[in-house]
């Protein structure tokens, strides 16, 4: 019995000194690699209504294939106007230009040149039309494209022109549905939109539906605030 003992002991001290001596091995020379993020340096650029901000917009050094771009789309206004915000970030913009192509990209649309706009405390404003060359309830294909320190960086979205989209009250009810989840009296209003059924789960605010309760909807029990 104790010869047994002193094998297993002796296999378990074997084996830890091999993974000691392997790990040093297989490890030597190697640094630590890991390292802190730079902050964003290229300028933002997001889409407005009424001074509402929605379509924030993230530059790109290289060009690409537009036809795979598909996170947003962006109803043109009346007229066909469309409202773009640049957050400079202490970039200098010399130029600013956009192109209008298909939903494929092959076909050029429209180029131009914007040379009216805003600039002030570090943001450019500008309100552009696009030609009446785009058909009505078609998708296409809209990049922004500025000149920061001698090299462009662009921004693609998808735009559209149509009626009855009413973005702006879209935006709205969305805004004021959000702030309502904060405030535990005025979270009673949202009552009318909720459906709660056995398919909401109340269990967890990982996922929250029209089919939880109002109580999950306006964060339960937990205390959160906006920052």
């Amino acid at each position: 019995m104790k010869k047994i003992i002193g094998k297993v002991a002796a296999c378990i001290v074997v084996f830890i000194i091999t993974l000691f001596v392997s790990s040093g091995i297989y490890n030597k020379g190697n640094e630590e690699l890991t390292a802190s993020m730079a902050q964003a340096s290229l300028p933002l650029v997001h889409i407005t209504t009424k001074g509402t901000a929605y379509n924030y917009l993230y530059g790109l050094r290289q060009e690409m294939d537009g036809s795979f771009f598909r996170d947003t789309i962006t109803p043109l206004g009346e007229g066909r106007t469309l409202q773009f915000v640049v957050d400079k970030y202490g970039n200098e913009i010399s130029e600013i230009s956009f192109e209008v192509r298909s939903i494929d990209g092959l076909r050029l649309v429209e180029k131009t040149k914007v040379s009216e706009y805003e600039d002030r405390d570090g943001r450019i404003q500008a309100d552009v039309t696009i030609k009446d060359l785009i058909e009505p309830g078609v998708e296409y294909n809209w990049i922004l494209m500025l000149q920061v320190g001698g090299e462009t960086v662009r921004y693609y979205t998808r735009i559209i022109d149509g009626e009855g989209w009413n973005v702006y009250e879209k935006l709205a009810f969305v805004r004021d549905f959000h702030e309502k989840t904060f405030d535990k009296e005025r979270s009673k209003e949202l009552a009318t939109y909720m459906e709660p059924n056995a398919r909401g789960d109340n269990t967890t605010l990982s996922r929250v539906d029209i089919h939880c309760s109002l109580k999950q909807v306006a964060w339960a029990d937990l205390n959160v605030k906006r920052i």
